[in-house]
């Protein structure tokens, strides 16, 4: 994401469910939690804030 956001290119979000991880993991994988509930989607999350800038003055 970083990389493409450097060069001004689109990119994707695709968060899998790997093997041996919990229901609260992934957004593609069947059955969804579409909630923030894992510490990888936390993580994309507060990184596409910072970069947006959401929640500045």
């Amino acid at each position: 994401m970083l990389a493409a956001l450097a060069e001004y290119a689109s990119w994707g979000y695709f968060d899998y469910r790997m093997k041996q991880e919990g229901f609260d993991e992934g957004y593609q994988s069947l059955p969804v939690n579409w909630g923030i509930s894992s510490a990888r989607k936390r993580g994309f999350f507060n990184k596409v804030k910072e970069i947006t800038g959401e929640g500045s003055p």
